[in-house]
């Protein structure tokens, strides 16, 4: 993990911020990755993006999904095999297709369906 002090920002009581930055050369959130700037303020962050986009994927479900934490994997089978159903009648797999399908036909999502999933 490697920390970057900055005074562009005021955020923390010595009068910097740190950014963190994930150790992977070839990831955009790199350092020295083509100087775009990418970081994260937390290293909670951090440490999210690299259990969900660079670590070994050790917890599999039976629909062949891979996982990097046992936590990971039990989000992931509480909605694994559910099928929701869009007023027009469209089917996703997964809530962000079904989101992203109502934004752009302007659909309306019961708020039920977000209940079902909890």
């Amino acid at each position: 993990v490697h920390h970057r002090a900055s005074g562009e920002s005021v955020n923390s009581q010595a009068g910097y911020s740190v950014w963190y930055h994930c150790p992977i050369s070839s990831c955009i959130y790199h350092e020295n990755f083509s100087s775009n700037g990418k970081h994260f303020q937390k290293l909670k962050y951090l440490k999210q993006h690299y259990l969900k986009v660079h670590a070994e994927r050790l917890y599999t479900c039976d629909c062949g999904q891979a996982y990097s934490t046992s936590a990971l994997l039990a989000r992931h089978r509480r909605l694994c095999g559910l099928t929701l159903i869009c007023i027009c009648g469209s089917s996703f797999s997964c809530i962000e297709s079904l989101q992203t399908h109502a934004r752009r036909m302007s659909h309306v999502i019961h708020p039920s369906t977000f209940q079902a999933l909890r």
